[in-house]
Formats: C-alpha cells, structure tokens, sequence
C-alpha cells in the first residue's frame, strides 16, 4: 500500500509541474499579447493624429482654394462619350487562310480565294 502511494504522489508531482510550465508559458504568451495591443493601440493613435492633420490641411485648403468648390464640366466636342459609341453588328468578319504555294503564270488577276497552288521545285 505504501508504494502505491509513492507511485501516485509521483504523478501527482510530475501532473503539477507539467501545468505549472503551461502556465508560465500562457502568462508569457499572454504579456507579449499585452505589449502587442498597447503597440497597436499607440500605432492607431499615431495614424489617427496623422489623418486628422491631413482633414483639417485640406478643409483649410478647400476653403482658401475655392477651385475646389467647382464642379468639372464637359466642354469636349459632342458625341465623344461612352454613350455614343455604337458596335456595327452588320459588319461581319472573314477569316482566309493565309496564302500559301506559288501564283501560276496568268493566274495574277484572280482573287487569292481561287489560287491554284503549284509544287516548289
């Protein structure tokens, strides 16, 4: 009975260090989270001052500037707008093959649909 005893107490020891080390490594990991949120929120502080500056500079210029309050207008010629090109569907589009072979004398005047090609010497 005595050594069941030693053999649980043993364990018992070897369960409590095992979750003592998990627990060193959590609160580790845990302070490293710690100082990564207090950098991140010190980082959008920085980039929440910067953007403000960067408002308040262009509400300054937009006031001072009053080129800014105009709206843009089209002064081009007419008809250059997405809206006025128009696809020609009726065109259609034929493919030849490309020529190929030799031309037979008298042949120079016929179209290259109707060529007769010769053999090469």
């Amino acid at each position: 009975m005595g050594e069941r005893n030693i053999e649980v107490e043993l364990a018992t020891a070897a369960a409590q260090d095992k979750s003592a080390v998990l627990d060193a490594k959590l609160a580790a990991k845990m302070a490293k989270y710690a100082i990564m949120n207090e950098e991140t929120v010190a980082i959008r502080k920085e980039r929440d001052v910067f953007n403000n500056d960067i408002t308040m500079r262009l509400q300054k210029l937009h006031g001072k500037y009053s080129f800014f309050n105009q709206e843009t207008t089209s002064s081009g010629p007419e008809g250059n707008g997405p809206e006025s090109v128009k696809e020609e569907l009726e065109e259609e589009i034929v493919y030849t093959t490309p020529f190929q072979g030799r031309w037979k004398e008298g042949n120079e005047k016929i179209a290259p649909d109707t060529y007769e090609s010769t053999p090469r010497d």
